[in-house]
């Protein structure tokens, strides 16, 4: 099975949310899955990190950086189409982690256009403390 993990940020100094998707994903590589872990942001800091030396069989990863240069690539991440659409297309199943970056909303839109199941983890993003904040965003 192609396992194909999806998020906005990889650094691991964004916090929580990044440890699902790279423990996961080594977990899921241990059991002969194969596994691919894409990020819009942070491959490289990930890796300098050392973090991933300490998760076993994370190695069996395929980690993939769909990050685009510019002020704008956040709200519009279309370069990264192409690569989504490659990675996506060949996949069994896709899981997003997340629900507000506009990157996930894209490769939900890839996954659903190219007929691939997808998951989706919203991670504590839906609890009402979290639905005030940046309100203007979320709409």
């Amino acid at each position: 099975m192609r396992i194909i993990h999806i998020t906005d940020e990889l650094q691991p100094s964004a916090g929580g949310l990044v440890s699902v998707p790279i423990n996961l994903a080594a977990a899921q590589a241990s059991l002969g899955h194969e596994v691919i872990l894409m990020g819009r942001t942070g491959k490289s800091q990930l890796l300098a990190s050392n973090e991933t030396t300490r998760i076993p069989n994370f190695d069996q990863v395929r980690l993939l950086d769909c990050s685009q240069p510019g002020f704008f690539s956040k709200l519009f991440p279309w370069k990264t189409f192409a690569s989504l659409k490659k990675q996506i297309k060949i996949g069994s199943i896709v899981h997003l982690h997340g629900v507000w970056d506009p990157f996930l909303f894209l490769a939900s839109k890839v996954a659903r256009k190219t007929g691939v199941s997808y998951v989706v983890t919203p991670h504590s993003m839906l609890h009402p403390w979290q639905m005030k904040r940046f309100v203007w965003q979320k709409k």
